[in-house]
This record gives C-alpha cells, structure tokens and sequence, in this order.
C-alpha cells in the first residue's frame, strides 16, 4: 500500500464511520420556513448545517468577486431586503450597506462571540492586540458559534422548528468533533504542533490553528500591504535553517500577488509549499473542506508523491468529500423523517 495512502486511513475510517452510523433515509420533504441571505458562500454553508429543508439559502457576494472590494448593488439590496434574516461576517464594508439599507434583522461578529466566537492575534505581528478578521470562520470553535447564533435566530423567529434546528446543529457538532478527532490522529502521527509556518495570506492562519500549526509570518496582510524587507530575510533564513518548516496557502492566497510570491520563495529556498482550499464552492461544507486540507497537509508532510500513487491519494481525498457530504444529506433526511414522527 502507497505510504502517502496509508497515511490519510485515519481520517477516512473516522468519516466512514459517520456514514455507518446513518440509518437508511427516507424521501420525505420540507417546505422551507425561513429565507435567509448569508454574505459569503461559507456562511451559506453553515446555514444550511443548521437550516436544512426548512431554509431557504440565498448568498449575496457574486461567485468569484472579491469580498474586501466589492458594492452592494441594487440586486444586493433587494435579495437583503426579501429575506428574514440576513448572516454577515462583520468585516467587509458592503455588509455594512447592506444592513443599513434594508430592515432586514441580522446576525454578526457580535453575536457569534456570544456563543464563543474569538478573533486570533495577527499572525506575524508583536502587537497582540492586533487580531486577524480575515477567515476567522475557519476555525472549528469559530464555525460552531456561528452555527449556534444561527441556530438561536432561527428557533426566535420560527419557534415550532426549534428543535429541529437544535437536532442539526447538534449533529454539526458531532461532526466537527470527528474532523478534531481526525486533527488529533494526524497530530500524534506528524508532530503537526511542532511545526511553523509562513502563510500567504491571513485566511490561512486560521486553518493552520486549527492544525495546531504556528504561523510565524504573513506575505501579504491585506489588499496592497506586503511583508516588511527585514521581515522577508529572517522569512527567507528561517526557511533554509529549518526554523520554519512549510509555506501554507490557499485558493484565496493564489488569487493574490501573494501567491506568486509564495512560489518564488519555495524555488529559493527549497522549501515545501502547500495550497489549501479556504473558499467554500459547490455543495461543499465546512467539515469536508477542512478534512480535505488535512489531507492534503499529512500528503505534503509524507513527502513528494510519484505519479503511480498520486491518482490513487487524489482519489481518497474526493471519496472523504464525497462521504462527508453523504453524511450532510442522510442525516438532514432523518431529521425530516424524526419531524414528522413528532
């Protein structure tokens, strides 16, 4: 068996597992109760954790637009205005319009960090007081909290769907117990805590946190702000001394300068480089895509993969996805069948 295979079975059989545990679903369905617009594409994704059939999901940010520079257009506006609740980030500019323009009720930053939510010091910077907005949602405790406020908002303005609501988000949690679980088998294996990272931009940081990986730098802090000179020569000396181990982007972090940076970098100083998927596309949840980027990390820890083993690692990587969003759908059935019983 291919090491880099052997490698990823711990993660798999934990997903295998959820799937197992599954009783066989019926095709029962729900009339969605609720209309709810979320910002970005992964709060979307975890409104639909907690909402399920009972909720209608619109996105407002247009699929590959820039969130830090878009406006809210008129059609943003008016797909606001027609939901019942709105579920923003808190930290672009137009979410800001949005809810100033419209009456529609909203959830926000605010409101997640009173079910936990917590913003992380700016990787890279001495000010600690310094926190990082940027894809603060991909952290576990972060994605539970949000899930929870949305889950409170919903049972408020529908309470007779209440505890169905509860039930989902309850069975989000369990699975993103089972992805730290996963963290845990392939921390014990890789020494993933031990590890230290330059990032390309600050979403990954908080993936990285979820790995218990230390992210030392940032090459690009925002929009035009770059790392410092003196900062990119101890980036580079840590790089080639083995102070710090990896280059950690994104699909977020390649759409920026960043990105070309990163990989000019890894080419001199030989340094390994490992792109995760931080922006949510498709049918795609929260549980599936941080088990995919901890796939992809434990391959890139493992080594590099020759070309008669890489389908068959790509291949485990896409059958974890594909479990995972198995999970999502029997699961949402049962609870329409458990509904209905009651």
């Amino acid at each position: 068996m291919p090491r880099c295979l052997q490698a990823l079975i711990p993660i798999a059989v934990l997903i295998i597992l959820n799937v197992l545990a599954v009783v066989p679903p019926v095709t029962a369905q729900d009339e969605p109760q609720l209309k709810v617009a979320a910002s970005i594409t992964p709060f979307g994704a975890l409104v639909n954790e907690v909402g399920g059939s009972r909720v209608q999901t619109t996105v407002l940010l247009p699929e590959g637009v820039e969130p830090h520079a878009f406006t809210a257009t008129p059609q943003i506006i008016e797909a606001a205005q027609q939901a019942d609740l709105l579920v923003l980030t808190g930290h672009f500019a137009w979410e800001t319009d949005v809810a100033n323009q419209t009456d529609t009720p909203f959830i926000t930053l605010a409101d997640y960090e009173e079910y936990g939510a917590a913003l992380s010091v700016f990787p890279g910077r001495e000010d600690t007081s310094q926190k990082n907005p940027h894809g603060y949602w991909l952290l576990p405790n972060n994605a539970i909290a949000i899930a929870n406020a949305t889950r409170a908002a919903l049972s408020e303005m529908k309470p007779d769907d209440a505890a169905y609501w509860n039930t989902r988000f309850e069975s989000f949690v369990d699975r993103v117990e089972s992805l730290n679980a996963s963290i845990a088998v392939a921390d014990e294996d890789y020494q993933l805590d031990s590890l230290r990272a330059v990032a390309v931009f600050p979403a990954e940081a908080y993936i990285a946190e979820a790995f218990g990986i230390s992210v030392e730098a940032v090459l690009q802090e925002g929009e035009n702000v770059f790392i410092s000179g003196s900062r990119l020569v101890e980036v580079q000396n840590g790089l080639r001394n083995g102070t710090i181990d990896i280059i950690l982007g994104s699909d977020v972090g390649n759409l920026q300068a960043g990105g070309q940076f990163a990989e000019q970098l890894a080419e001199d100083t030989g340094s390994r480089i490992v792109w995760w998927r931080a922006v949510f596309t498709g049918q795609a949840d929260y549980v599936s895509l941080m088990s995919f980027d901890l796939g992809v990390l434990v391959e890139s820890l493992r080594g590099e993969v020759s070309a008669s083993t890489e389908g068959v690692t790509t291949l485990v990587l896409v059958i974890i996805s594909s479990l995972l969003g198995l999970v999502a759908v029997v699961e949402g059935v049962l609870l329409i069948q458990r509904a209905m019983e009651e």
